[in-house]
């Protein structure tokens, strides 16, 4: 039996009786066809490739050919429509019978596996992918109806003869089996409701968070400013919260009318009647927009965009944006207020990216350039610099306040910490001490769920959080390997079963190709990890191991301690920082050998699989088709030189770093400093290595100061080569000795018997010697070698300096303690200031007992003050509440506990 609701709901549609669907045409009256067409067609943002629109003209189609009144007529038209709606079944995945009847302004995002069997949807409802509304086996008389305004999470699935209410929103892969009140938000299986704006007000009315407390009459306003109406492509709700908030606080009379999310150019492009936004013609408008949310996904990877493309793809990025400055400029007769693009989220590249030519703050001041271009000319129309926004609350924030004049202090604690943690990013990246290859586990870490239990369509990825949450977190890792970090797989799974999602999943960041090699097998973790370290020649210490799993983190420090395995945020809404703030992710630097490094690591494998199908090493080796040159330290070579020298460390005979100046004064001494490149068939050509060689003393003997080479090109007798190139080099300066040196390091096992093999005799501290009267190391025949000896001037020496610093002793990092400064604490209250913070957020009078107050006891606590609640606790009491602490919060009860359980998870965590 269907609830009050329910049947007020099909009263209020007109909807027909059951056994009356599609008798008629339920086409929202009022519009013909090709005004409903062209409506869908700009509510799907005027793409005619996107396949929700085509199925809502099929639908519409099928609607109108219900006005025919000849069956002559009709007859035909219902066949192509029959055709026309198993076409679009088959080749987009959406099931949406004419028998539904559906509101305007409808979206229906991506495709696939979306079965709309609803008896009706209202007007500006958002449908996502694998939605199923209604159950197939009885759509006739289990139908749910969906009213205006609803925002459906994908994989959701409402069942049964279900009322919706207006702007509800229902989260990712929720089951909804009973009605849901207006603005109510829902989620989990079965659907539970976290928000309800119908709760029952106390007898003495308590004050939302924007009105004045009951107790005492609302202050006079100074000014009138009418109306501001926020455009952006994003959720404005909390913005138009927060200038409600500051607007009364300056006793300033303002409404605020936020665009309805994602519809800011729709509203612009409708006919000013059917447009709230016009009709409201506001006295200012905002528009403001995120770079993150303008890029997509290249925010993450800038480097993709070539630099000879960049301004026609900037241009391409930025023409929404541009279109709704125009059209709001045309349609709307108030100022016109735009920000400019500033990024919330720091770069993938560290801070190499301000050195970068096709940096990610390059597409961003491209973008902000043709921003004033568009708007130059255009009157009442200010410009907002939200760079600087951005950095006056930075350095608020920054502030140490009262602890400067107590102490000298000249930091805040949250920026000491962050000023901490980018400095050490700089020295290790600075000593070549950061990670090359981050190995990642799949469940739970790269997606939400466990693929083998849950299955390919169970997992949480994309859509609603915390999917959207794992799916940022992929764009991140993506942009990493971007930059050269190369990514690979270690998890304990069917390999079929993973694999079939990172191919075939649609909400995939990271496929196939973008992991250099993997190991999916249930074999312990830390021999996966070795097989793959070995496999690509690289170190332990040059390894990022992230696994949601702390027993596999654990087993993983026992197994090989040199591999760092940070502690994994539980909450997926912390991945993406979590990972951007990894000291061991910085970058100071970056070159086009960098970016080459994920190829070369794909190279490696693909020579490994090659390697089987040749008899020896020799006949492998010489198929390779390896060249090799010899360069002395110059302009074009001599940034990657710099980086080699200062970040070398495995294939390292003494490990002494130089900078250009040091450079310079090695080349005014005489010494050869000589870059070593190669290519082959599978490699574009790189600088791989460096040697310094001094000049023939009086004896007649000369001496290798350094010899370095990258380790992804060890296995290839590259350092026989390079010795024999010295040699030749050293006896054509008049040479008759060469002396050779070994400097022993944690880290340089591998180059420790580089001389014992060449036929270099030992002569005691580390040091060896060849007469090269003698038998010197020979070419061998599978290279083709490329030199250059030209003699170059210490003019010729880049100016880049690149210092190395001492090594430092850190001190772990303490995590913050409770913060009252700003609300008194009780002494008898085991969260201290947490109840005077509850009490002043919701205007609570002094009399009621905040222990026992909920969701239902407060009129203001819906799901807007809900979340600025839980960012109002974590900024004043210094704690992070999980995604679901923040679900399970019903009243101050619960927060409390939330509160509690947080602190305890730090406690726990920090020691």
């Amino acid at each position: 039996m269907s609830s009050d609701a329910y049947q007020d709901a099909a009263r209020r549609l007109d909807l027909p009786a059951v056994d009356r669907l599609g008798a008629r045409n339920d086409n929202p009256p009022g519009l013909s066809l090709w005004q409903l067409l062209r409506e869908d067609y700009r509510t799907h943002g005027s793409s005619i490739w996107e396949q929700g629109f085509w199925a809502l003209a099929v639908h519409r189609f099928g609607n109108w050919r219900m006005d025919l009144k000849w069956k002559i007529f009709r007859a035909p038209m219902t066949l192509l429509y029959f055709v026309l709606q198993k076409w679009v079944e088959w080749t987009c995945g959406i099931t949406l019978p004419y028998i539904v009847m559906v509101g305007r302004r409808v979206r229906i995002w991506h495709h696939g596996g979306i079965i709309l069997g609803a008896r009706a949807i209202g007007n500006d409802v958002h449908i996502r992918q694998n939605v199923t509304l209604g159950v197939a086996q009885t759509w006739r008389t289990e139908m749910p109806i969906i009213d205006d305004g609803v925002d459906i999470g994908c994989g959701a699935c409402v069942l049964g003869d279900v009322y919706v209410g207006k702007r509800a929103k229902i989260g990712a892969n929720a089951v909804i089996l009973s009605d849901l009140p207006d603005d109510a938000t829902a989620y989990g299986n079965p659907a539970r409701v976290i928000f309800d704006s119908t709760g029952v007000s106390p007898a003495a009315p308590v004050a939302s968070p924007s009105e004045p407390s009951a107790a005492e009459p609302p202050a006079p306003t100074r000014h009138d400013l009418g109306t501001i109406a926020l455009l952006g492509s994003v959720n404005m709700d909390y913005l138009a919260q927060q200038f409600r908030e500051v607007a009364a606080s300056h006793r300033l009379a303002l409404d605020v009318l936020p665009c309805p999310y994602g519809q800011a150019l729709q509203q612009l492009l409708r006919d000013r009647e059917d447009s709230e936004l016009l009709s409201a013609d506001p006295r200012a408008t905002l528009i403001i927009e995120r770079a993150e949310d303008v890029l997509g996904e290249w925010f993450d990877k800038p480097t993709s965009v070539g630099k000879s493309e960049r301004d026609d793809f900037v241009a391409g990025r930025m023409t929404p944006l541009l279109q709704s400055i125009r059209l709001a400029r045309q349609k709307l007769s108030g100022e016109l207020y735009v920000a400019t693009l500033a990024p919330f989220r720091r770069s993938a590249l560290g801070q190499a990216d301000g050195q970068q030519a096709n940096g990610l703050r390059v597409l961003i001041d491209e973008a902000n350039r043709q921003l004033r271009a568009a708007i130059e000319g255009m009157e009442s129309v200010h410009l907002l610099d939200a760079n600087e926004l951005l950095a006056d609350v930075g350095r608020t924030m920054a502030s140490p306040g009262k602890y400067w004049y107590l102490g000298r202090v000249p930091f805040s604690e949250s920026f000491g910490h962050h000023l901490a943690t980018r400095c050490l990013g700089a020295m290790l990246a600075s000593r070549g001490l950061t990670a090359r290859l981050i190995v990642l586990d799949l469940d739970n870490t790269l997606w939400g769920g466990v693929v083998g239990e849950d299955g390919a369509s169970g997992i949480l990825l994309g859509g609603e959080f915390p999917g959207n949450a794992f799916k940022q977190f992929q764009q991140t890792l993506k942009g990493f390997a971007s930059r050269g970090i190369a990514l690979a797989i270690a998890s304990k799974n069917d390999e079929d079963v993973a694999l079939d999602v990172i191919r075939d999943h649609p909400e995939m960041v990271l496929r196939e190709d973008d992991f250099v090699a993997r190991r999916i097998n249930w074999e312990d973790k830390a021999a996966n990890v070795a097989s793959l370290l070995d496999e690509l020649r690289l170190g332990a210490a040059s390894c990022l191991f992230i696994d949601d799993n702390p027993v596999e983190r654990a087993k993983m420090r026992a197994a090989m301690p040199e591999v760092c395995v940070p502690e994994v945020p539980r909450d997926p809404a912390l991945l993406t920082s979590w990972l951007l703030d990894l000291p061991q992710l910085d970058c100071l630097t970056l070159t086009e050998s960098d970016m080459l490094r994920v190829s070369q690591y794909h190279a490696q494998s693909t020579i490994k699989a090659a390697q089987q199908s040749f008899a020896n090493v020799d006949e492998f080796l010489a198929d390779l088709g390896m060249v090799l040159r010899f360069e002395p330290f110059g302009t074009e070579n001599g940034q990657r030189m710099l980086q080699l020298l200062a970040k070398t460390n495995q294939f390292n005979a003494t490990t002494r770093r130089y900078d250009a100046s040091a450079v310079r004064e090695l080349v005014e001494g005489g010494y050869d400093v000589i870059g070593v490149g190669v290519e082959d068939r599978y490699s574009p050509f790189e600088w791989m290595g460096v040697v310094v060689v001094s000049p023939p003393d009086a004896a007649g003997c000369s001496r290798i100061d350094t010899f370095l080479l990258s380790c992804r090109i060890l296995g290839r007798h590259v350092e026989t080569a390079a010795l024999a190139w010295v040699a030749d080099r050293a006896v054509e300066r008049g040479a008759k000795r060469l002396i050779g040196e070994i400097v022993d390091t944690p880290r340089n096992t591998p180059v420790r018997d580089l001389y014992d093999r060449h036929g270099f005799e030992p002569i005691g501290d580390g040091r060896y010697t060849l007469d090269l009267t003698g038998e010197v190391p020979i070419m061998p025949a599978c290279f083709t070698v490329k030199a250059s000896t030209r003699s170059i001037d210490a003019a010729d020496v880049p100016n880049e300096v690149y210092e190395h610093a001492a090594a430092a002793s850190i001190a772990p990092r303490s995590e913050p303690a409770l913060r009252n400064e700003a609300y008194g604490a009780d002494d008898d209250e085991d969260v201290p200031g947490l109840r005077e913070l509850f009490r002043r957020f919701f205007n609570l009078p002094p009399d009621m007992d905040v222990e026992a107050v909920t969701v239902a006891d407060v009129k203001g606590w819906d799901s807007l003050a809900h979340l600025r609640l839980m960012m109002e606790v974590e900024l004043k009491m210094g704690v992070q509440l999980s995604g679901d602490a923040l679900g399970r919060v019903r009243g101050y009860a619960d927060l409390r506990r939330a509160v509690l359980e947080a602190v305890a998870v730090r406690g726990a965590s920090s020691g």
